[in-house]
């Protein structure tokens, strides 16, 4: 019985390890986190182990293609991010909040939005709580403390996409049997699931797969499962308790179970009250409340102004916005009203707002509508032949893997010689020495952020009435801002490729670099020489000439510095010389 009660409990370790080197309890590092990572992922996945089997067992085929899809989805998120250096955008906020609750004693940190808090909480950090409350991230944490990096969030964004298919499937059998042959493999080849998943990082890819097998516990009325999944899919945005909400209607004409739907709806509500209140804590542990900004999902749902002439202007993108979503599926949702009410109430309230991206299919926005869109597809008249589905669907896949198999193969190869640039990482030495470097106020480029800004006072841009002590930021996308730092005084003191290290004063942050520098021009380094203590002259031999930020045309030429393997880019559009500091030898 003790062993038995045992196995739920264990899974907790990593929470309680991380909670006593979060208070300073006991030295907080990676290697006294990674332990307690591996004892709570293995015992979770232990006590799913039977569950896992028995999907394996009998939905194979669908996992099958559920997991190739995802491969691919891995490979190109990743290779986008490496080519277009898409270090910040959300994924960045969510690598930065969770790096920092893990490793840096900072509650989900937001560096982002310090720039609209700032007004109202200058002494302190913002957490992501502050602007979108989730305990859901909480479950996130294990994993990625023991793989920190962005191919964690990839990887499991992917699998939560594609695999969604299998709850979607067993709850299709309970709503219309004959259709659970197809539903799944339709939702598989969605365009519109794909579309915001390549390069970044969002909660919302989650409420698919919470929404599925959540509905699936309650309409076969499982209590036992549907409850705790009901409460972490509350937990997941706050959006999702207005879509349950919304769900009730069709859920008690398919169950009769009144005092279920009084609670599970009254538990809605009074969760988003809960999480409204929540978005006022100061989690920095500041004695007073955080006042909402512009950036909070309160203000976002209940606080932006509408504007009728912009709900007129936009009816167009609207209505194409529809048809994009409604076409894959033959138009056969609208048949279905009640099904398709949550997604309704979204839309309508999209179109009202003055928040362009609710309504774009680019944007993450689309996994708060599809759910229900396939709840309404799957109990609508669908009349397919199963046996030319399944031969469509064989050839189909063949075909499409063939090609993305083909396609992959030509990106790796043009993707990863991006990688011939070195890239900014937390774990690359120098980096984080030149920004160890620069105490009080750090404007960071959006780039970098999410690892090199762990302080509290580093920002992406200034908040109001705040000078910078020190800018890092990018001379590819911000030549702009960082003309006018020049311009008002600033001094250029380190930089590497592509980023430029500015300072209101004219401290070398390079004395501090070791020795065995060696001086090669980019992307040629057959011409190094190891060169003594002192200050030199470079030359630049390799001219770059461009576009900057999509308006300005730039002409610059570029050389590097490698010091002990890691490289520093000097460039005639900053500064001439270096200084190795004897002392450092």
């Amino acid at each position: 019985m003790k062993i038995e009660k045992a196995k739920y409990v264990i899974p907790s370790t990593f929470y309680v390890v991380w909670a006593l080197a979060f208070l300073r309890v006991i030295p907080d590092s990676y290697f006294a986190l990674a332990p307690a990572s591996i004892v709570t992922v293995s015992s979770a996945a232990f006590l799913l182990v039977r569950k896992i089997i028995r999907v394996v067992k009998y939905e194979w085929k669908l996992l099958a293609v559920s997991l190739t899809i995802s491969s691919f989805m891995i490979l190109w998120m990743y290779l986008k991010y490496l080519s277009y250096e898409t270090y910040a955008f959300d994924l960045g906020i969510f690598e930065q909040s969770l790096y920092t609750t893990a490793f840096s004693h900072r509650w989900f940190l937001d560096n982002p939005d310090m720039v609209t808090f700032y007004g109202s909480h200058p002494q302190g950090y913002v957490s992501l709580w502050n602007i979108l409350f989730s305990p859901f991230m909480l479950l996130l944490l294990p994993l990625y403390a023991l793989f920190p990096s962005p191919l964690t969030l990839f990887t499991v964004e992917a699998l939560v996409v594609t695999t969604a298919s299998v709850p979607l499937k067993k709850l299709v059998e309970v709503l219309n049997p004959r259709a659970s042959r197809v539903v799944p493999y339709v939702y598989l080849g969605y365009p519109f699931l794909y579309l915001s998943s390549f390069y970044d990082f969002h909660l919302e890819s989650f409420i698919p797969f919470f929404t599925f097998i959540t509905l699936y516990f309650y309409l076969t009325m499982r209590w036992r499962y549907m409850w705790p999944l009901l409460v972490t899919y509350f937990t997941i945005i706050k959006v999702t308790p207005v879509l349950f909400l919304f769900s009730i209607p069709f859920l008690y004409r398919e169950t009769r179970e009144k005092i279920v739907a009084l609670i599970s709806g009254a538990g809605a509500l009074l969760y988003l009250g809960f999480s409204t209140l929540m978005e006022k804590v100061p989690y920095d542990g500041k004695l007073y409340l955080v006042k909402n900004a512009l950036t909070t999902t309160s203000f976002h749902y209940f606080g932006l102004r509408y504007n009728l002439f912009h709900v007129l202007y936009n009816i167009p993108l609207e209505s194409m916005y529809l048809l994009f979503l409604l076409a894959p599926l033959l138009l056969l949702p609208l048949s279905k009203p009640l099904q398709m009410l949550p997604a309704w109430v979204w839309l309508a309230y999209s179109w009202f707002s003055l928040y362009v991206p609710y309504y774009n299919d680019l944007y993450q926005y689309n996994f708060i509508v599809i759910p229900f869109l396939f709840i309404a597809f799957s109990v609508s008249n669908i009349n397919i032949n199963i046996n030319s589905f399944k031969l469509s669907l064989v050839i189909s896949f063949l075909v499409i893997s063939s090609i993305a198999a083909l396609t992959s193969v030509y990106g790796y190869d043009r993707g990863t010689a991006s990688l011939e640039i070195p890239h900014i990482d937390q774990k690359i030495a120098s980096i984080n020495e030149v920004v160890s470097h620069m105490s009080g106020v750090i404007v960071a480029s959006n780039s970098i952020f999410p690892h090199l800004a762990n302080s509290m006072y580093t920002f992406c841009e200034a908040p109001p009435n705040v000078t910078p002590n020190y800018v890092f930021d990018s001379i590819y996308f911000h030549s702009n801002q960082i003309n006018h730092y020049i311009k008002n005084g600033y001094h250029v003191i380190a930089e590497i490729p592509p980023y430029v290290a500015l300072s209101r004063t004219e401290q070398s942050v390079l004395a501090f670099l070791p020795f065995n520098a060696s001086f090669f021009v980019y992307p040629n380094n057959n011409r190094s020489f190891t060169v003594e203590p002192g200050v030199y002259n470079i030359s630049f031999s390799r001219p770059f000439t461009g576009y900057v930020e999509g308006t300005e045309l730039i002409n610059a030429t570029q050389a590097l510095i490698e010091v002990n393997s890691s490289c520093l880019n000097i460039s005639s559009y900053s500064f001439t010389y270096v200084t190795i500091n004897e002392e450092f030898i």
